[in-house]
């Protein structure tokens, strides 16, 4: 499948905003872990690309890389250079998404060839992500030769952060709950048990 891979300026955002926001809803609802949480709607994943990306796109702080097959676009990347003065060697990895129906034919792959030579033309010396452990994605970024520099625990986090432990923690929607008595549905956004 010969897939096209190219920089969307604002404009090229505006008419393909449908599209990207699709992908992104489309990954949150199949449990991506790309830093948005339930209820996802389609219209928080257009409000995303219309706002925050737009805004660095437009402002040169954000790369945004679609990738289309037959004119449709069914994956996108970002670089993320929208950071402090003394990291200006160093980008972020954001947002890598393929649509469900497009996975597992080497569009992420494309996408993270072009980000990377994109990151090198601008002179960028380091490249930051983060993935989720055992992530479909894991493999890929370790074939690129990304490394593995830390792991979180999050529970563990929320503990020494908050002092609070909660006995279960909702993940994309499957049983949870904050404590005795108190339902994550009570938080954040409905779950259905």
């Amino acid at each position: 499948m010969p897939a096209f891979i190219e920089k969307l300026d604002a404009a090229g955002l505006d008419a393909n905003l449908d599209a990207l926001a699709e992908i992104l809803h489309t990954a949150v609802q199949a449990g991506a872990s790309v830093g948005f949480v339930w209820p996802f709607l389609l219209e928080d994943a257009r409000e995303f690309f219309a706002g925050k990306v737009r805004d660095g796109v437009a402002g040169g702080k954000r790369v945004l890389f679609a990738a289309s097959v037959d004119g449709r676009v069914l994956g996108t990347v970002q670089l993320d250079m929208d950071l402090p003065p003394n990291q200006i060697h160093r980008a972020d990895v954001a947002k890598l998404l393929v649509h469900p129906d497009a996975r597992r034919q080497g569009l992420a792959r494309k996408l993270m060839i072009a980000l990377e030579d994109e990151a090198q033309a601008r002179a960028l010396k380091l490249l930051v992500l983060d993935t989720r452990t055992g992530d479909a994605a894991e493999p890929l970024y370790s074939g690129l030769g990304y490394k593995t520099t830390g792991q979180t625990n999050i529970l563990q986090w929320l503990q020494q952060a908050t002092g609070w432990t909660p006995r279960r923690i909702c993940i994309s929607g499957f049983r949870c709950g904050w404590g005795e008595g108190e339902s994550l549905q009570d938080k954040t956004h409905p779950c259905t048990h």
